[in-house]
């Protein structure tokens, strides 16, 4: 419950995945400044997570990143031939 007020989403679709993100059916979603989207802490994480991960475990990450961004999967197939499409490359 504690994670659900302090994210601002709806019990319920946090717990069960059913019903609206946002408590009371809003289904606007609030901007967030940017400085709120901590993007520097959650590379660090990846990059200390994408160097003990075992091939199964990046296999497993680029899968749901494909599933869950979409976008991503487009940027890999646009990505520039010195990246190889490839999280940590």
């Amino acid at each position: 419950m504690k994670i659900a007020d302090a994210s601002g989403v709806s019990l319920e679709w946090l717990a069960a995945g059913r019903g609206s993100m946002l408590p009371g059916g809003e289904q606007e979603v609030r901007a967030l400044s940017i400085n709120a989207v901590p993007l520097e802490s959650i590379k660090a994480w990846l990059t200390d997570w994408w160097n003990s991960a075992s091939s199964v475990q990046r296999a497993w990450l680029q899968v749901e990143m494909e599933r869950h961004f979409p976008e991503y999967g487009e940027w890999k197939k646009k990505a520039p031939a010195n990246s190889n499409g490839q999280c940590g490359a």
